[in-house]
């Protein structure tokens, strides 16, 4: 008489459930390691948007002003707009970018953008005897899973006057 097996013994089953455990801690392992790269990838793109938004609204304050000073500072950078109508800030920190616009009749607008592993400095180029270009160069941090962080630059300008594209 044959007997037919429907299922696992108890020692068969005991000897998987190892092999079970490896797995699931793997795919686990796997699993938390995607979604810290996809919140990454996520706060990247987020600071990459915010930067190009700056980067062209300092173009447009630059295209109608008369005049541009830079500096640096301790807590971060600093850019000043001046020309007719025209009184802009923008103030780079370890919080973000912030701009500030004054004008006479008018109380002081504010925005800010929240910008963590993004560090800006502003210059300014004399072209003649006055400042005509304004580089923008941002170094954003950039963590990876294995070493040290890795900081990608990227630099553009603005024109002072008529114009303001790069």
């Amino acid at each position: 008489m044959i007997r037919r097996r429907r299922a696992f013994t108890l020692i068969e089953f005991i000897g998987l459930l190892p092999i079970l455990l490896v797995i699931l801690g793997m795919s686990y392992t796997l699993m938390a390691r995607v979604e810290r790269m996809a919140a990454r990838e996520s706060a990247c793109r987020q600071d990459d948007a915010r930067l190009r938004d700056v980067v062209r609204r300092i173009q447009a304050d630059a295209a109608r002003a008369g005049e541009a000073s830079a500096g640096e500072s301790p807590e971060g950078s600093r850019l000043t707009l001046r020309g007719p109508g025209l009184d802009v800030t923008y103030a780079s920190d370890a919080s973000g970018v912030a701009r500030s616009e004054r004008s006479a009749d008018q109380p002081e607008t504010r925005f800010t953008w929240p910008m963590r592993r993004l560090k800006l400095s502003f210059r300014t180029e004399n072209i003649g005897p006055r400042p005509r270009i304004i580089w923008i160069v941002a170094a954003m941090e950039v963590p990876m899973d294995v070493g040290p962080e890795r900081v990608y630059t990227l630099a553009t300008a603005a024109a002072l006057g008529e114009g303001g594209g790069p």
